[in-house]
């Protein structure tokens, strides 16, 4: 006696349909993604990434701006002491956190081929203890 139904078969393509739907939810997801993560020049509507880290070394703290063709007068940076803001003019802010707090006045910056680099000098303690009575 021939089974027309296979039960295995019909799970298969019930996996297959629901691997299918995931796929499908993660790959809007990630292109969603994509656009907010891509600036865009209101001038000429251009697209591209801004990739940046901050990366804290033993006395100090380095914060790195990738920004494939932008030109340094467009650029300008600002800190409070946790977190660099870049603006870039007619695209848009970029912030990015300070692993530990840092000194905005002592500042310095580089600009070569598209990469920003900025040092800052780690913070003291500034934490002091409060008298209760």
């Amino acid at each position: 006696m021939a089974r027309d139904n296979d039960p295995f078969k019909e799970f298969e393509d019930l996996l297959d349909e629901f691997f299918g739907i995931m796929e499908n939810g993660f790959d809007e997801m990630e292109s969603n993604n994509r656009k907010q993560n891509k600036p865009t020049n209101a001038n000429s509507g251009e697209e591209f990434d801004v990739h940046s880290a901050a990366h804290k070394y033993e006395d100090g703290v380095r914060v790195v701006f990738e920004l494939p063709h932008i030109s340094k007068s467009r650029l300008n940076p600002k800190c409070n002491g946790v977190e660099t803001v870049l603006e870039i003019e007619d695209i848009g802010e970029y912030a990015v956190d300070m692993p530990t707090t840092v000194i905005p006045e002592s500042a310095t910056a580089r600009f070569n081929n598209g990469i920003l680099t900025i040092e800052y000098d780690i913070a003291e303690d500034s934490s002091s203890s409060v008298d209760v009575t």
